[in-house]
């Protein structure tokens, strides 16, 4: 059965919507869900935002480039580990914490260069 397989898992918020995600986009989601199953393998990765919600309207989340994840109970230490080797192996990628310590804290993550 699918539930046994190991690996992370994606979890997506309900109303998350990938139309139009760009490939890229899909890669380093992947590539982030695997470094956070290491690293927080009892803490869900929950996408809260991929080309819906509301951003700024020069978002890359419109253009497929952007995800954002539910960050609410990770230890600090723990996230900026997290980013810091994410951003080393994947330099083309922003990726920041947002609205830290509110209700809609998330680590956003867009991809900033198209070869």
């Amino acid at each position: 059965p699918m539930s046994t397989l190991p690996g992370p898992r994606i979890t997506c918020k309900p109303g998350v919507q990938m139309a139009t995600t760009h490939p890229v986009t899909l890669r380093g989601l992947a590539d982030l869900a695997e470094l956070w199953d290491t690293i927080l393998p009892q803490h869900p990765f929950v996408v809260t935002s991929l080309t819906d919600g509301s951003h700024l309207p020069d978002s890359r989340h419109y253009l497929g480039l952007a995800f954002d994840v539910r960050i609410h109970g990770v230890p600090q230490a723990h996230l900026e580990l997290i980013v810091r080797q994410f951003k080393a192996a994947h330099p083309g990628w922003r990726v920041l914490v947002e609205s830290l310590a509110e209700p809609r804290e998330h680590l956003h993550a867009e991809w900033r260069f198209l070869s």
